[in-house]
């Protein structure tokens, strides 16, 4: 359980900057919209912090507004199953969480 929550720990820098690229919204502006600086933002996609509960919750509520419009987390999912074969599960996992947002 322990090492599961490590592997995920270490994915969710590339969720947050591939989820928010896919949706083409800047560092900028993701910032601006959930309340922190850029600089924060980059530590979350870099791997250097963890946002918080809250914070999360903003980058949530904003991206969910995209999708909405966008509708493209199924070509991204796909993209990243495709590039991350291994990781299969924990991205149908990801999928179906992001349907319960929808």
């Amino acid at each position: 359980m322990r090492k599961r929550k490590e592997e995920t720990l270490k994915m969710i820098p590339d969720i947050l900057k591939s989820i928010r690229e896919g949706v083409s919204i800047s560092q900028t502006e993701m910032a601006k919209f959930i309340g922190i600086s850029r600089q924060s933002l980059c530590q979350w996609e870099s791997g250097q912090t963890i946002p918080t509960g809250e914070q999360l919750g903003r980058w949530i509520t904003t991206i969910r507004k995209e999708l909405r419009y966008l509708r493209i987390y199924d070509d991204l999912l796909r993209r990243l199953t495709e590039t991350f074969p291994e990781r299969q599960k924990q991205i149908e996992q990801i999928k179906e969480h992001i349907k319960t947002m929808i």
